[in-house]
């Protein structure tokens, strides 16, 4: 074979090795973008869970900071919201406040929850022994939001067995 066709079959060669070089370059880039994606929605996903947990809790087991918080007229003294008289049994007075604080200042019941998170969002509702649910705070979660994380407790509401939910999730124009 003449030193010419040795060349030529040497280039033809490394095209090929080339050509399955950046497959599988394209592969490895391929599935590590989708790994990566999982990752970041687990990751999602347990802070939101971890967030949700937290949140129910304080409100179900403290009666806030300061504990009549539900009588300051400057909201910048309230520090954190609890809504119990004691432990699992909510006071009325609070959920009442709770309520008014919602309509007028979602965003700082969020902060006082813990919610902080750019894009996170909650609602808080109660269900009924006999059924019946009602929206306690928060927002209404729509179909359009992604990723969310329910945190569920029983609590004594008006003298009756309740099932307390704490619905967070990421506002899907935010993020995730």
């Amino acid at each position: 074979m003449s030193p010419s066709r040795k060349s030529q079959l040497f280039s033809i060669d490394l095209v090929f090795a080339m050509l399955a070089f950046s497959a599988l370059i394209g592969a490895f880039l391929i599935i590590n973008s989708k790994v990566s994606s999982r990752i970041e929605e687990a990751t999602t996903e347990n802070s939101l869970s971890a967030d949700s947990r937290r949140a129910l809790q304080t409100l179900l087991t403290t009666s806030g900071s300061p504990s009549n918080w539900t009588r300051e007229e400057n909201v910048s003294r309230i520090f954190s919201i609890g809504i119990a008289s004691s432990r699992f049994v909510v006071d009325s007075r609070k959920l009442a406040r709770l309520e008014e604080l919602n309509s007028t200042n979602y965003s700082l019941i969020k902060s006082l929850l813990g919610i902080s998170k750019p894009g996170y969002e909650f609602e808080l509702s109660v269900k009924y022994q006999n059924g019946t649910t009602a929206p306690l705070a928060g927002l209404k979660k729509t179909d359009s939001n992604k990723t969310a994380s329910i945190s569920n407790s029983f609590a004594v509401l008006k003298g009756e067995s309740a099932l307390i939910s704490l619905n967070l999730w990421m506002n899907a124009q935010e993020g995730g």
